[in-house]
């Protein structure tokens, strides 16, 4: 456990020099602490989301009239919907909440736990959320099922296979970033918007943004710029619930030198 600990901590760090080179090193230290510790939350609050009735876990939440609205407009529209939603606050709240507005259909691949597989399944099914692989044929399916002008939810700032991502900049360093958005967006003709379950004093606030325009143009640089950038400023409005201990730059461009390596003690 304190190894892991130790690990994350040091990729924290890692990633922190990378893309908030302007922080002291107090700063920086105080973020991996308090990021770290919203890992921890999060893994606590699963048991809550996973076992809680909707009636329950409604209650911890709130949204604001403008994410409201917003919400309202997308849902009501004839097009598909795609929430991007990072790997900030609670995602797995943020699912079952979007659950209880609009049919969802979603990629899943399993973890090594099938007893966590199977709980997880069962509590995203509950409401009607139709679950894909991770392959070709789901892939199609969520094309299939934004046409017709269904949601789907997305972790967008995952590190894709290498035939499903090119480089674009995240926070000033290049990120190989996932391109499933740009082809969900030129295939369907989708809408996007940024969503998030961010924590609070009281429980949890639902968030949702418009992205960066620049997530709609027809060029693929542009398209996966607009799409970091999105990302972007959502975490900095709350960097603090950003799991910034994800191995984010692990790819490289060609020359680089390699990244997460264990310091020797």
């Amino acid at each position: 456990m304190l190894k892991a600990q130790a690990r994350s901590a040091c990729t924290t760090d890692e990633n922190l020099r990378l893309a908030q080179p302007h922080l002291t090193d107090a700063e920086r230290q105080q973020l991996t602490v308090d990021s770290l510790s919203h890992t921890l939350f999060m893994a606590f609050e699963l048991a809550k989301v996973w076992t809680w009735p909707w009636s329950r876990l409604a209650q911890l939440i709130d949204i604001k009239p403008a994410s409201r609205a917003l919400l309202d407009d997308v849902i009501n529209q004839a097009s598909g919907v795609v929430f991007l939603a990072p790997h900030i606050g609670n995602w797995e709240l943020l699912g079952f909440y979007l659950q209880q507005k609009t049919p969802l259909t979603v990629l899943y691949q399993p973890g090594p736990s099938e007893a966590v597989n199977q709980l997880m399944l069962d509590r995203r099914e509950l409401h009607g959320t139709k679950i894909l692989p991770t392959n070709r044929q789901g892939v199609m399916g969520l094309f299939k099922s934004l046409k017709q002008g269904g949601s789907t939810g997305v972790l967008p700032d995952q590190v894709p296979e290498k035939a499903g991502g090119e480089f674009a900049p995240f926070f000033g360093v290049q990120a190989f970033t996932m391109t499933l958005i740009y082809n969900l967006i030129q295939r369907s003709g989708c809408r996007v918007v940024i969503a998030a379950c961010l924590r609070t004093d009281k429980g949890f606030e639902i968030v949702i943004r418009e992205p960066v325009a620049e997530i709609y143009a027809d060029d693929v640089a542009q398209s996966l710029s607009g799409l970091n950038q999105s990302i972007e400023q959502l975490v900095l409005s709350a960097p603090e619930q950003y799991q910034w201990e994800y191995k984010r730059y692990r790819r490289l461009l060609p020359g680089e030198a390699r990244r997460y390596v264990k310091k020797k003690t």
